[in-house]
C-alpha cells in the first residue's frame, strides 16, 4: 500500500487475478491505494499528467496539505522541455525516384 495525491476523482480496476474492489481516489485528496495500482496505464499517465502525485514522504504529504490550507497549487504541473533540451524531429519522407521512360 502507498499513499497518493488526486487533483481529480480515478477509478483503478484491479488486473484479472487480483481478488479487489476498484479504488474510487478523492479529488483534490489524499488515497491509500494497493500496490498493484502502480502498473495500471490510467495511474501511469494520471502521473505524467501531474494530475496524481506519489507521496513518498510524511514531510510531501505536509507540503500538499499546507498548499491545499494556502489554495495553492498542491501539485506542480508537469515538467515542460528545456529550450536546451532536444525535441523529438519528425520522420523524413522517403524520396522514391521514379526510373526514367
Amino acid at each position: 500500500m502507498f499513499t497518493i495525491f488526486t487533483k481529480v476523482k480515478f477509478v483503478f480496476f484491479p488486473p484479472k487475478g487480483v481478488e479487489s474492489k476498484p479504488v474510487v481516489t478523492l479529488v483534490k485528496g489524499f488515497t491509500e491505494v494497493p500496490n498493484w495500482v502502480k502498473a495500471d496505464a490510467l495511474f501511469k499517465l494520471g502521473v505524467q499528467a501531474g494530475e496524481i502525485s506519489v507521496m513518498s514522504s510524511k514531510e510531501k504529504v505536509l507540503r500538499t496539505e499546507a498548499a491545499l490550507a494556502n489554495n495553492e497549487e498542491p501539485i506542480p504541473p508537469p515538467a515542460e522541455p528545456s529550450d536546451g533540451a532536444e525535441t523529438p524531429k519528425p520522420a523524413a519522407k522517403k524520396i522514391v525516384k521514379k526510373p526514367a521512360k
